[in-house]
């Protein structure tokens, strides 16, 4: 099963980071070079690289058994494996996603210059920018993209297999049929907030709206201003929280036991 998330990592709970179109941060200095396509046998290495190191190099707080850079920066990184795997791996191995390399590229390096500054955004980049990588290939009207997979959880290949701007789009909540489509707008049903414009989230209302502050309710991190939505494992709806040091850097080496 593939849950719309990109981090799972709070212990006890879950930190959850899922993706639209654009980040609304400005780019940082990339510094010299160019960003170059990258290979999909390398991607989640490389994203692990980059999560980890900085987990370690930004965190003023680490957990109290995490004393040593290179198990902890080891550990990381086979945590973030196991998700990559099941969100960036998809998108890798499902011809209907459609990998794109030189998007990839471009997401992953301004995720390190983000990262070389501890810059709290980091979090928005992977909410954001990472799901811009598959290109999806069904066209409007098709139902081929229906991403329930039971309460709560969303398998988010299906979720991309619309090409281009479109969403895919329930007709009747959770349980309903669903087909690529135009993003709806302010006030209109959704089951998810990706069904949703650009900027508007979703969360318990079942309709498209203005994203959640600190504090508010969320099923996804689409929900929030922040981006960050954590909860209990047990519970559908989780709580909106900052994007701060613990919730973006810290919450990297202090993962869930499996």
């Amino acid at each position: 099963m593939r849950w719309l998330a990109l981090l799972a990592l709070l212990g006890g709970c879950s930190m959850v980071l899922d993706g639209e179109e654009h980040t609304g941060n400005p780019a940082p200095d990339m510094g010299p070079g160019e960003p170059q396509p990258l290979d999909p046998a390398d991607a989640c290495n490389r994203f692990a690289d980059v999560l980890c190191e900085a987990a370690f190099d930004c965190c003023s707080t680490p957990p109290a058994d995490c004393t040593d850079r290179a198990s902890c920066v080891s550990s990381c990184k086979r945590d973030y494996q196991v998700t990559c795997l099941e969100t960036l791996g998809g998108f890798i191995d499902d011809p209907m996603a459609r990998y794109d390399a030189d998007v990839a590229g471009q997401v992953l390096w301004e995720a390190q210059a983000r990262a070389a500054t501890c810059d709290l955004s980091l979090a928005e980049v992977f909410a954001v920018d990472l799901m811009t990588i598959p290109q999806g290939s069904l066209s409007a009207g098709d139902p081929g993209c229906d991403p329930v997979e039971g309460v709560g959880a969303v398998d988010i290949v299906k979720a991309n297999y619309c090409a281009g701007a479109l969403a895919c789009l329930s007709n009747g909540g959770a349980l309903g049929t669903w087909e690529c489509g135009e993003r709806r707008g302010m006030d209109e049903p959704c089951t998810t907030y990706l069904e949703c414009e650009e900027g508007l989230g979703c969360g318990m209302t079942m309709a498209c709206g203005p994203r959640e502050p600190t504090g508010g309710s969320c099923l996804l991190a689409g929900d929030c201003e922040s981006f960050v939505c954590v909860r209990d494992g047990t519970e559908l709806y989780g709580t909106c929280v900052g994007a701060t040091e613990e919730n973006v850097y810290c919450a990297l080496l202090d993962p869930p036991e499996r």
